[in-house]
């Protein structure tokens, strides 16, 4: 959305880049799960404090806002999966 409205390709560069890494994430656990929801926990917990850092500079709910609010549930569910797997309690 970054790039659409304001023509920022590090927005475009910094989504794709996340998604790819999450894809990452999700092939990995396929195979490890403790890996993979592991590193999909950390990647959503880096990019909670991106867009929090973001949401104090502007003060504005749209977009880093939104974002952070959507990273941050994404990050507990990645992590309730981690839990879920005996991760982090073994």
């Amino acid at each position: 959305m970054g790039y659409v409205k304001a023509k920022s390709q590090v927005s475009l560069f910094s989504g794709v880049g996340s998604g790819i890494a999450l894809l990452v994430a999700w092939f990995i656990c396929r195979q490890m799960p403790l890996v993979g929801l592991g590193l999909a926990t950390f990647l959503g917990l880096v990019l909670f404090t991106v867009f929090i850092i973001r949401f104090l500079k502007t003060r504005a709910f749209m977009p880093s806002g939104l974002m952070m609010v959507f990273s941050l549930a994404a990050t507990l569910v990645f992590l309730l999966g981690l839990l879920s797997t005996g991760g982090l309690l073994t």
